[in-house]
């Protein structure tokens, strides 16, 4: 899946990291942890620190795209990859708000 999807970045905690670090350099995957995660890749929150120094802000058109691609049971098929735009993930955040 993660090669027919092109992944290049994954954002993990833990547990993830476990399960991916030994097929990571096969993919050539960059990895960034959350939480408590001894990797020695760079974590999330160190990178919200350096936000202020790193590019320029890019424009976006929040309704088409992507954010977050989803890997999917493949009920009725094959496992295949789900787009979710930013306006998607925005209104899931808002529906489960209600």
């Amino acid at each position: 899946m993660m090669r027919e999807c092109k992944t290049t970045y994954a954002i993990v905690d833990e547990e993830a990291f476990r399960k991916i670090k030994c097929f990571r350099d096969d993919f050539k995957l960059k990895v960034i942890t959350y939480g408590h995660v001894k990797s020695g890749c760079p974590s999330f929150e160190s990178l919200l620190d350096r936000r202020d120094r790193m590019s320029k802000p890019v424009e976006l058109d929040l309704q088409i795209t992507p954010a977050v691609l989803l890997c999917s049971s493949g009920t009725s098929g094959l496992p295949k990859a789900v787009k979710l735009s930013h306006f998607n993930v925005l209104a899931c955040i808002h529906q489960m708000k209600k």
